[in-house]
């Protein structure tokens, strides 16, 4: 019953900083690209509008501020899930160095999978964009992939928190009874 309990909350920690921390990488890479598309002269929110061509097309290019946060939505959902994954399979690094050094490893994995399996069929629209920089589409994969280093300490910090929690629960009860 305790291991139950135990795995339970691991898993729960697992998925909450892979999701945490697949959101915060996923905010500096989405802050990278948009550099980038300002400094070209495409604009600040060029990036999310491509990304919300997944789901409305060529026209995301010419959207508003609806496509603007179509788009970021979309971008953070997709980074969580990416970061759920990373914490599952690296969840229990401590080492830091080794976090980040996987991390880049993976967001090279992701960089791959998304340029070569996922865009070409789910946006054209980006697709096309993205193969006119793609040093750049690159580079912002492995600072996604980078910024995960913080994954295994948040969910070290999340089952720490957990189980001091559910002690003061348990506690509480043994005093009532």
């Amino acid at each position: 019953m305790a291991i139950d309990l135990m795995q339970r909350d691991r898993s729960r920690a697992t998925i909450m900083a892979g999701a945490g921390s697949g959101i915060v990488s996923g905010l500096v890479m989405a802050l990278v690209a948009m550099l980038v598309s300002a400094s070209a002269g495409h604009g600040f929110w060029f990036p999310p509008k491509l990304i919300s061509g997944v789901l409305i097309g060529v026209n995301s290019i010419i959207g508003g501020p609806g496509s603007v946060m179509l788009g970021l939505i979309i971008h953070l959902a997709v980074s969580a899930f990416f970061g759920i994954v990373f914490g599952a399979v690296f969840g229990r690094v401590r080492d830091s160095r080794i976090a980040f050094t996987r991390g880049l490893v993976f967001g090279i994995g992701v960089y791959l999978f998304m340029n070569f399996l996922i865009l070409p069929w789910a946006n054209p629209t980006m697709n096309a964009r993205v193969d006119l920089q793609p040093g750049w589409w690159f580079f912002e994969h492995l600072v996604y992939g980078g910024m995960l280093f913080m994954t295994p300490n948040m969910s070290q910090y999340l089952l720490n928190r957990e189980t001091a929690t559910s002690r003061t629960h348990v506690d509480k009860h043994r005093r009532a009874a």
